[in-house]
Order: structure tokens, then C-alpha cells, then sequence
């Protein structure tokens, strides 16, 4: 890996240095370069202190009703849920018919966060005793020390669950008690009652792994509950499926040590370094900047579908504009961004400090739970973050 990345340096240092020896007008490519400078610099966080400080800037972001959620429990994480049912029958009055069986149709995928060859899956679920919004998050439910308003864990409940999924395993029905799901039917058939109902709340109880499962497909909802019921005039069985909106819940710590920056997705922790661009000469203008991130395997825990291909960079200034890179990391486990050119500019002409954050690319920030460890400011110098700065002075200056 390290001379993949070094390769990369190079190249980019080589690339650098071709543009800005041309003495032709600046095209679409080196419009950063300055007619008449025939010098360039280059400057590295490996000698110099480009980077001041790396850390882990944690996010709680709301995940509402998305196409998969990650549910289950690891031996330090965990994904739980919050199910509302939003299209009630009416069935008639509560003597009228009778539920014979009621279950939660859930479509478990192969992604596996914690302990991957674990198939267990268990479900407790509880009644919610209060209204919640699509906004919520972990923190807005729980307090710190676990307790919460929502729901009780001495109320009855409205599922216990055990079950270890097979490979083949695309269906899971998951039975739910038929007077509870009797009694949401009847009030929730009826607008003035069906204020009375908040949802329910899905806690994982073994350890293990915290698992995908998709929620919907194209926009429609794919878990639902199956009622299956019968009318006291009829002797056949009926089934009707209640749609649900689901809200996903994740939880995973901070790093012990709080110079570790750590890229995970669903509960999100962004990778957060501070750069420092004050200790080029005056007048130099800086035509080039790379910056890369090397990721610590062994004391990462990656999910059964392998590290996140994807990594973006992000960078917002002190006028409230907005930078953002996406790049591919290498087999090793090596992010680089090549041409970063327009952030360590900005941040010179702000002063010459600002914070540049790294979280997944696109869907990952959201569908998987990756906790990947990057090297921090004590690795080595073939692993710790690096920023590299290309730059000339003007002749006129020198």
C-alpha cells in the first residue's frame, strides 16, 4: 500500500511540475498557473505541520422510512426501530371479527455489521406512549443511561421473537399478539380514536450482529404486517396487510482516544482534520493540493460486504460555500484526493486554518455501518494522513 500511494504522490507531483514548466498561455488545466514563474515548490505535511489536529466529529442524522434499515445488536452497537401502521381497515366493531393470526413481513439481506457468521435475529416489542416525528434521533429518544418516555419494558409485550436465519432465508414472518393488533385495528378504523395509537418500538435482545433489511423497493413498502382474520358470519379466513413508516435508530460509541478520526456510516462519524496553510513564503500562489487517508484494517470492523468503496471529502468556508470530492479507495485500503487545489486556497485567503471532514459516499452513509479506523497524526510516516501542497512564487517577487 505504500507504494501505491506513493505512486500517486509522485505522479501528482510530476503533473504538477510539467504544467507550470510551460511557457504557452494557460489552458482550461493550469489556469492556476502564472505566466513568467519558472519555480515551483513543494511542501508536505511529513516535514511540515500542514495538519494541526485529526479527530472523530460525530453526526446523528434522521433515518426515516429508508429503503433498508440496519436492525440488531453487537457487542458495542446497535440498530433498533419505531414502526407507525398508516393504513387501517375497517373491519367493524370489535365482536364482529377476530384475529387469527397477525405478522411483521421482514426481508432480511446479506450485509452483517459485528459478527457476521451470526445468524440470530430476536425482536421485543413494545407499544410507543407518546407521539414522535420523522426528525428523531437516537439521542432525542434515549438519554444517555438508556431510559426513555416513549415506552415502558415492564409493559406487556406486543412481540418476543427468537429466531437463527438460514442462507435461504428471504422471508421472516414474525408473530405479534393478535388482541394488540385486534385492538389497533379498531381504533385506528375510526378517526376519532386513532389518535390513541403512537406505533410500536422493535429492541434487539440477543447480541451479535446488527443486520440490512430492506423496507422498501422503488418507493413501495416492502415490510408490512399480515393480518389474517375472519368475520363471526363467515367461515373462510381473510388476510389484509397493514402498510407501516418505519424510523431506524443506530447506535455505536466514540473512539476511547479522541485524536482516533473513525469513518462510519448509519450512526455517522466523520474523519475530521484540521489544516493549517500559513507557512508558505509570501506571494506564493499554490497551484496544486492532494490529500490522502490511509485506512487501518486491523482495527476496523467491516461488515460482510467489505470496506466502503467510496469515501467523500467535505469543506464548508467562512462565506458558507460548500466543497466536495468523492474518490475510490485502492485494494490497501489508500484514499487519496488529488486535487484539492480550491480548499487549501480558500482556507489561505480565510486565514489559513479549516476543518475538512471525511464520511461514506452516498448510500453507504446510510445502508451500511463500516467503522473503519484511519491511521491518526502518531502513525508512521508511511501511514499517517498526509497533505501535499504544490506552489510558485511569481518571478517578480523572487
Amino acid at each position: 500500500m505504500h507504494f501505491t500511494a506513493r505512486v500517486i504522490g509522485w505522479t501528482f507531483l510530476a503533473a504538477a511540475c510539467l504544467l507550470a514548466s510551460c511557457n504557452d498561455a494557460p489552458n482550461t488545466v493550469g489556469t492556476e498557473l502564472v505566466p513568467g514563474t519558472d519555480t515551483l515548490y513543494a511542501i508536505s505535511s511529513l516535514s511540515v505541520p500542514l495538519i494541526s489536529e485529526a479527530y472523530t466529529s460525530p453526526e446523528r442524522i434522521p433515518l426515516y422510512n429508508p429503503e433498508t434499515f440496519l436492525y440488531g445488536k453487537a457487542s458495542d452497537s446497535e440498530g433498533r426501530l419505531f414502526i407507525e401502521f398508516i393504513n387501517y381497515i375497517r373491519l367493524g366493531a370489535a365482536d364482529s371479527f377476530e384475529v387469527i393470526a397477525s405478522d411483521l413481513v421482514m426481508y432480511p439481506e446479506d450485509y452483517k455489521y459485528g459478527d457476521t457468521s451470526n445468524l440470530a435475529l430476536s425482536i421485543s416489542g413494545y407499544e410507543l406512549k407518546q407521539l414522535w416525528y420523522p426528525q428523531a434521533t437516537w439521542d432525542s429518544i434515549w438519554a444517555p443511561d438508556g431510559s426513555t418516555s416513549y415506552y415502558s419494558p415492564s409493559d406487556p409485550k406486543v412481540c418476543s421473537f427468537e429466531s437463527v436465519l438460514t442462507s435461504t432465508d428471504s422471508i421472516v414472518y414474525v408473530p405479534f399478539n393478535t388482541e394488540a393488533t385486534k385492538r389497533w385495528i379498531v381504533l385506528g378504523s375510526d378517526s376519532s380514536t386513532r389518535d390513541q395509537l403512537f406505533g410500536l418500538v422493535l429492541l434487539p435482545e440477543a447480541s451479535g450482529s446488527v443486520r440490512s433489511f430492506r423496507n422498501q423497493t422503488n418507493g413501495v413498502q416492502n415490510m408490512k404486517l399480515r393480518v389474517i382474520y375472519k368475520h363471526a358470519d363467515s367461515a373462510d379466513n381473510d388476510t389484509t396487510y397493514l402498510r407501516s413508516a418505519v424510523a431506524n435508530f443506530v447506535d455505536t460509541p466514540l473512539p476511547a482516544d479522541s485524536s482516533e478520526p473513525i469513518v462510519q456510516g448509519a450512526r455517522v462519524h466523520r474523519a475530521a482534520f484540521k489544516f493549517i496553510i500559513d507557512s508558505l513564503p509570501p506571494y506564493s500562489i499554490i497551484l496544486g493540493s492532494m490529500f490522502q487517508v490511509f485506512v487501518d484494517d486491523f482495527s476496523s470492523t467491516i461488515g460482510t460486504l467489505g470496506r466502503d468503496e467510496l469515501f467523500s471529502l467535505s469543506f464548508t468556508s467562512a462565506s458558507g460555500a460548500n466543497y466536495a470530492f468523492v474518490t475510490r479507495g485502492d485494494a490497501s485500503g489508500v484514499f487519496s484526493f488529488p486535487n484539492i487545489t480550491s480548499i487549501t486556497q480558500t482556507i489561505r485567503k480565510e486565514g489559513g486554518s479549516g476543518t475538512i471532514f471525511i464520511e461514506p459516499e452516498g448510500i453507504n452513509k446510510f445502508r451500511r455501518m463500516n467503522r473503519l479506523k484511519l491511521f491518526n497524526m502518531q502513525s508512521d510516516s508511511l501511514h499517517r494522513p498526509r497533505l501535499d501542497i504544490i506552489y510558485a512564487i511569481p518571478t517578480v517577487y523572487q
